[in-house]
């Protein structure tokens, strides 16, 4: 009797412990469309080149001055201290995530550059076809991207390396003067010393 009590037991703390896991897979898995939903907004902004006002009137982003001017009532948006990002506002799990910078970084041009624009459509279409596999891609990227940047950083350098580190420029070089020291003499041609016996 008392091994049935224990077996069911055991087997109560086995189906709680898979409720538990399977609500942890399932907020990952519910984060994750939250971050590739976000990430496509993101490069619709960015492709068109909106940026994210820190007011709004009536519920529609409009700037301060223009508020202002028209007597309208608005709030703002922005809080001093929270975090802002430029091309979602208050949503800043793009900005936040480092491999996703970390790929945007390597992959896309300057905003001054004329191109910038035509990547950014390109990575909206891509994300377009499957959001999620576009994400899990672009952070794959990015992590393998930081981790060869983190590995030729902090490269070891061997001794030879690190004495040379060591020593200025101008002393490291060879000479190109003239050498302080003879060169040396075989020892067959130095003539003896003394009296030398013929035999």
């Amino acid at each position: 009797m008392t091994t049935t009590i224990t077996q069911l037991h055991a087997f109560v703390r086995c189906e709680v412990a898979m409720i538990f896991v399977t609500n942890e897979i399932q907020d990952e898995i519910t984060r994750e469309r939250r971050q590739a939903h976000s990430l496509r907004i993101y490069l619709y902004r960015r492709a068109n080149g909106l940026k994210t006002l820190e007011y709004s009137s009536n519920g529609q982003e409009i700037e301060k001055a223009r508020a202002l001017a028209s007597a309208q009532p608005f709030r703002a948006v922005r809080q001093k201290g929270a975090d802002w990002d430029e091309v979602l506002g208050l949503d800043t799990s793009i900005k936040n995530d480092n491999f996703l910078t970390a790929y945007f970084e390597l992959c896309t041009p300057d905003a001054t550059d004329p191109e910038s624009a035509y990547v950014w459509q390109r990575l909206l279409k891509e994300c377009g076809r499957n959001k999620i596999k576009a994400l899990r891609k672009w952070r794959t990227a990015g992590a393998e991207a930081l981790y060869r940047a983190s590995t030729q950083r902090a490269a070891p350098m061997s001794g030879i390396e690190v004495s040379k580190s060591k020593v200025k420029d101008k002393y490291a070089k060879k000479g190109t003067g003239t050498r302080p020291f003879k060169a040396p003499i075989r020892p067959s041609a130095i003539p003896p010393r003394g009296r030398v016996k013929e035999a």
